[in-house]
């Protein structure tokens, strides 16, 4: 079997943490995944602006307003199905000199394949060190193994945190990403944030 055919091992599979959003000051907040952008994964429409065009100050409530904007809820955020373009753009008076806004919109659509699901993520930068004990982290989603460990378990338990996991096989590591995405929703549906 090739090298790329084959399956992933559990460490190198993705955990995810699911903070509240006031865990910390920011420093920057991005609508989109910034190490993409300087990558140049994203498309000439995004891209042929500066990064510093997008980035917005440390408002706490700038995630929320993100949201309600160009997607209107939570739940079609998750999904990535954004508003009509038209009442966008009729709601908010998006004008022609608002390239930013419009190219962040048409960002949400567009899928080349060269940038993922992260394209429209929004990226809060921090510069103060966030640990999973601190009260803050409501979840963990993590491969199976690590349910092994008695020591995550306990700052786990300890910190009502709760742990989501799912299982492993010997799969490539895009294959892991629906149940991630399906454990996230399913936390998402049991706390309110979606139907």
């Amino acid at each position: 079997m090739p090298d790329d055919m084959a399956g992933v091992k559990y460490w190198q599979l993705p955990t995810v943490f699911i903070f509240e959003s006031d865990v910390s000051s920011y420093k920057r907040i991005h609508p989109f995944d910034s190490g993409a952008f300087e990558s140049g994964l994203y498309p000439k429409f995004v891209d042929m602006m500066p990064r510093n065009e997008y980035e917005l100050s440390g408002n706490v409530d700038y995630p929320q307003k993100i949201v309600s904007s160009f997607f209107v809820n939570a739940e079609r955020y998750f999904k990535l199905k954004p508003r009509a373009k038209k009442d966008f753009e009729r709601r908010f008076e998006i004008g022609a000199t608002d390239e930013e806004i419009r190219a962040l919109y048409d960002l949400i659509e567009h899928y080349d394949g060269r940038a993922d699901d992260r394209r429209f993520a929004i990226e809060l930068q921090t510069e103060n060190e966030i640990s999973i004990s601190s009260g803050h982290c409501k979840a963990i989603i993590l491969p199976e193994e690590y349910l092994e460990s008695e020591e995550l378990m306990k700052v786990c338990e300890d910190n009502s945190i709760e742990v989501m996991s799912y299982p492993t096989y010997p799969l490539k590591q895009e294959m892991y990403y629906y149940a991630i995405y399906n454990a996230v929703f399913e936390l998402y549906k049991d706390w309110g944030y979606v139907k």
